[in-house]
């Protein structure tokens, strides 16, 4: 049955890129008149964000510094389009999780809405820009979370049902997204590695990191060190980030033994969700 679902799902992608292409057939001698204030952005369901109680931080993100003037957020839950939304800019998009009637829906959306600018992150959302800036020249933004390889290969899941197309897909994307955030130097280099620094820019933006919160001027080390009972020539190892296999928390938790073998005076912290 596994190889059944993997093979509709390589199918169901090649049908888009076909379609893609078809489309770039049917309208060549019209150029992309979108407006970049325009903005359909491929990410998070909006329910699935709602129900981390977040949602001012998405808002940042969706439209930092309010420049654009409209957002169409694509959701493939239906409770997202009953998320409460104070923000006019804000347009909820319901689209199929077939790719080849996404990309129908989508390229109709951005025909009608003058639609500017694709913002993608992932393999899956990178794939549906691509196929969009093949059928209409929408310029593609980029963003990355990490390496999507590792995460992909530790959790035994490849979007398009094969490991070999994921990584092509994904490599294409790369190769053809007009401008790449990039959080660190790290993620960067292996972008550059998959051929993301021939036909585009790649930028670098590290995580955001809110310096209200967190300032070191306000902290006190000692402090911290005697509210937690932790002696003053402990070492302290502190992980920070989410409790999922793709972090490879589980390789912390493994170093431990090693670490308290050469330096038994130290205490781990793990910090995440």
């Amino acid at each position: 049955m596994r190889w059944i679902k993997n093979f509709l799902r390589v199918l169901n992608a090649l049908l888009a890129f076909l379609l893609s292409i078809g489309y770039r057939f049917l309208f060549f001698w019209q150029t992309n008149k979108g407006d970049c204030k325009r903005v359909l952005n491929f990410g998070a369901d909006l329910y699935a964000l709602s129900r981390k109680g977040n949602l001012n931080h998405v808002w940042s993100l969706y439209n930092p510094q309010g420049i654009y003037e409209k957002v169409f957020a694509v959701c493939l839950d239906p409770r997202s389009l009953h998320v409460p939304i104070k923000q006019p800019w804000l347009v909820p998009v319901l689209v199929s999780r077939f790719f080849w009637l996404e990309f129908l829906q989508l390229a109709v959306l951005c025909r009608q809405q003058q639609i500017g600018m694709l913002r993608c992150r992932g393999p899956e959302t990178a794939f549906m820009g691509l196929c969009l800036k093949i059928a209409l020249g929408v310029p593609i933004v980029l963003s990355t979370g990490g390496n999507h390889r590792l995460a992909q290969d530790l959790q035994g899941y490849y979007p398009f049902g094969s490991r070999w197309l994921t990584f092509l897909i994904e490599s294409m994307a790369y190769r053809y997204a007009d401008l790449i955030f990039c959080i660190n130097r790290y993620t960067r280099r292996l972008i550059g590695e998959l051929g993301g620094d021939v036909h585009n820019v790649l930028v670098d933006i590290p995580i955001r990191i809110d310096t209200e919160i967190f300032d070191r001027a306000r902290f006190d080390a000692q402090l911290i060190r005697r509210r937690e009972n932790i002696h003053d020539r402990t070492r302290v190892v502190l992980f920070v980030g989410r409790l999922e296999r793709d972090k490879e928390v589980d390789d912390f938790f493994r170093a431990i033994p090693l670490i308290l073998e050469r330096f038994p005076n130290t205490v781990f912290y793990v910090v995440g969700e």
